[in-house]
């Protein structure tokens, strides 16, 4: 009987004796065919050569998955084990006369090498799990690992490649009985490099790596340093591989491939920024110029050896130029940005005023920021208190910024009533409504109080005056009255920092490549589309009850391009 028989029924029937006439598995026509006849051969030679009819064990009391995992652990661990074991766990007497005829049943059907078990997915499972070698002969892809090789060597592979593999051991096979072994592996890289000799012929040897070689170097190593690069990694991060085991590419590897790789990279760049200006000008109806906005990003400190100046598409909000500024060019970091700006034909701030053909506006959440005098003069010391601060604009930073914010969102891009109602600040909190907007609750409603502390120190007036005054804002109201937002710049310079760590000096081509990689997928999945929109349920949070898109999947179409134009110039 078959094991697979063994395990569903439970119970070995034997015959009557008998001296049967039995067939010769040399006659056969196959090995399966042989195996089969040779094993039914050595059952019935046990029934006739048996002094006595043996006992039928009646295992019918277990099903098929509990007298497989019985007799395996008996194997693995001992029959008094096992009974131990199998007793708790099934809340039953489990005896070891009924085990070790288990484990015997099984050991002895094994050997023979069952092969009508190949249907049932659990018991090749078991049967591949075994650690002996000599109990199970046919090798299986479910087999268990054993403990004294959970530290062996792995590598990457190619499909062509384990298509090449099975080809070599079919044509093998063709032409001798020998089996391959494995002689030598030689790891290159991520790659594996396996000598295979032949057990009988020494002169079948054969060299089999597992991946092919697209020029002096293999395919697998190519691609991972390709994905290695295109995902922003540091070197550190690339360590990993030591701890899996798979192999390790060497630096002068890869710095080979860098140095051919960034021409690439900085092409698939150059072919977005063009993409995306072409972009820009089409969304305009009549052109007579397109708006954008721009930005500086330094590298990892104010007075730092690189700088990013970027220029964003209004319309688009897509990337129409990135300028990387070094102190080669300037050795003065503060005039970088000026640079950066020269280069790509814009301009800022006072160089802008001076150029009539451009006109520059400023951003209206750093134009707010930069009241940094009215902080000043809300705190300080003891000491200083009367004379370089007051204690009644303490509660006015805030409420002057959201003043400041508002004024200049009703300027209607004058800027006369701009200064104007910037001028009215420190009326409004002297309690003084007489120029405050007629939409203010100060100005209609009777019972209106100040929620703020009303100034009536001269000495905090004028400082107030004095601060607001002195801002940028207030000197240069024409450059903040478009009432532009760059929080779409803000976020390109987060979408920089996955590629370039600001903890970190890269060097000049490292730096560029890292830049050129952010412009790619700023381009790529800026403004994508967006599957639902998340409410919160609670309704003290009113900013938040305008909702949040949730936005589709982040695509990399441009690591394929730069790939697809790497892997051309081999071709």
């Amino acid at each position: 009987m078959s094991l697979t028989q063994w395990l569903k029924t439970g119970s070995v029937k034997t015959r009557t004796p008998v001296t049967p006439g039995l067939p010769d598995p040399a006659d056969c026509n196959s090995t399966q065919d042989a195996l089969i006849v040779q094993t039914a051969n050595d059952a019935v030679d046990t029934v006739v050569s048996a002094p006595s009819r043996k006992r039928k064990r009646d295992y019918s009391n277990y099903d098929e998955e509990t007298r497989a995992k019985i007799a395996r652990y008996a194997v693995d661990n001992g029959v008094a084990r096992a009974s131990r074991k199998f007793t708790s766990d099934l809340g039953r007497k489990v005896s070891e006369t009924t085990i070790r005829s288990m484990r015997d049943t099984y050991v002895k059907l094994k050997k023979k090498g069952d092969h009508s078990i190949k249907g049932n997915f659990w018991i090749k499972q078991q049967l591949g799990s075994d650690n002996s070698k000599e109990l199970h002969p046919f090798p299986s892809t479910y087999s268990q690992t054993r403990c004294q090789d959970v530290d062996q060597g792995l590598f990457v592979t190619a499909d062509k490649s384990l298509d090449t593999y099975g080809e070599l051991f079919e044509a093998q096979s063709s032409i001798c009985n020998g089996k391959l072994k494995v002689l030598k592996r030689t790891t290159k890289g991520h790659v594996a490099s396996v000598r295979l000799m032949c057990t009988k012929a020494k002169s079948h040897s054969y060299l089999w790596s597992s991946s092919y070689l697209p020029n002096d170097g293999f395919l697998v190593n190519h691609r991972i340093c390709h994905a290695f690069y295109s995902s922003g990694l540091l070197p550190v991060h690339y360590t990993f591989v030591n701890g899996a085991g798979i192999g390790c590419i060497t630096n002068e590897r890869r710095s080979k491939f860098f140095r051919k790789y960034k021409e690439h990279a900085e092409n698939e760049s150059v072919q977005s920024v063009d993409n995306a200006i072409n972009d820009e000008i089409s969304s305009y109806d009549d052109l007579d110029g397109i708006n954008i906005m721009t930005d500086v990003r330094h590298g990892w400190r104010e007075n730092v050896k690189d700088i990013t100046v970027v220029a964003l598409g209004e319309k688009t909000h897509k990337v129409m130029d990135c300028e990387h500024i070094t102190k080669s060019q300037d050795k003065v970091a503060q005039r970088h940005e000026r640079l950066g700006t020269q280069i790509i034909n814009l301009a800022v701030n006072k160089f802008v005023r001076d150029t009539q053909f451009t006109v520059n506006h400023n951003d209206l959440w750093h134009a707010v920021k930069a009241v940094k005098a009215v902080a000043k003069i809300s705190k300080g010391t003891k000491r200083s208190e009367g004379i370089s601060w007051s204690v009644q604009l303490g509660d006015k930073v805030e409420p002057i910024a959201t003043h400041i914010n508002w004024a200049v969102r009703n300027c209607e891009q004058n800027s006369l009533k701009l200064k104007e109602s910037l001028d009215n600040i420190v009326n409004h909190y002297c309690d003084n409504h007489e120029n405050c907007h007629h939409s203010s609750r100060c100005r209609f409603d009777s019972n209106y109080e100040p929620s703020r502390t009303v100034l009536t120190n001269l000495k905090a007036r004028k400082m107030l005056e004095i601060a607001i005054k002195s801002s940028t804002i207030y000197k240069y109201p024409q450059d903040n009255i478009l009432v532009k937002d760059t929080f779409y710049v803000e976020s390109f310079n987060n979408v920089v920092n996955i590629f370039q760590d600001k903890r970190i000096c890269f060097g000049d081509d490292q730096y560029k490549l890292r830049s050129n990689l952010a412009v790619c997928h700023w381009n790529e999945n800026v403004d994508r589309g967006f599957t639902s929109v998340w409410k919160s349920p609670n309704p003290n949070a009113p900013a938040s009850q305008k909702g949040k898109k949730i936005y589709k999947k982040l695509t990399y179409n441009y690591r394929i391009n730069i790939w697809n134009r790497y892997i051309s110039s081999f071709y």
